[in-house]
């Protein structure tokens, strides 16, 4: 689906008109309109922009995969662990998470992982 197409969807799913995301993305109306049927592409920093209102990838709005949200593959405990405790700002489905809840998570894993390799042992 073209950039457009895809512009046009999100912010009919938004309920917003041409005009409300013009106003966030700082251009006219009509030059999201031109967006949308595909007369004009948008700057860098308005992609950055509608990605962040619309909580889609860069590579989805630019129709490069039909996947909305960024997938991220653990492959140990430790690296989800680094991960939560290097970044300050984790957000999970539109909620930043709390050094509380980065801990549950940590916790969780533990068992999944746990579980995991003791499947994977058993299967040899």
């Amino acid at each position: 689906m073209p950039i457009g197409e895809r512009i046009k969807d999100l912010r009919k799913k938004a309920k917003m008109n041409q005009e409300d995301l013009g106003a966030i993305l700082e251009v006219t109306g009509a030059a999201v309109g031109s967006y949308e049927r595909g007369k004009r592409e948008p700057s860098i920093e308005s992609i950055k922009k509608m990605c962040e209102i619309f909580n889609v990838t860069s590579d989805y709005l630019l129709g490069m995969t039909d996947d909305r949200y960024a997938t991220v593959r653990f492959n140990s405990k430790v690296e989800l662990q680094t991960l939560l405790e290097v970044n300050e700002h984790v957000t999970l489905y539109n909620h930043e998470l709390s050094k509380d809840e980065k801990q549950r998570i940590i916790d969780v894993s533990s068992v999944m992982f746990a579980t995991k390799n003791q499947t994977d042992n058993t299967d040899v």
